[in-house]
């Protein structure tokens, strides 16, 4: 019994902790410029929310 508590307890703390992650992660735009720049990703405006996808085979 207490096993199965102590599982739903983590269980709770991991999901609550990436709900959290996952909301915050997202930037709010208008444009593209709003959005952060980088090096190794690029940044689109999407649904008024900074989308990134990761360059592969950069050269520098």
């Amino acid at each position: 019994m207490s096993m199965t508590i102590k599982f739903l307890y983590a269980m709770t703390l991991f999901l609550f902790l990436f709900h959290i992650e996952k909301s915050s992660a997202l930037i709010d735009c208008k444009t593209v410029d709003d959005c952060p720049s980088s090096w190794t990703k690029i940044y689109k405006c999407i649904d008024n929310k900074c989308r990134y996808s990761v360059v592969k085979g950069l050269i520098i």
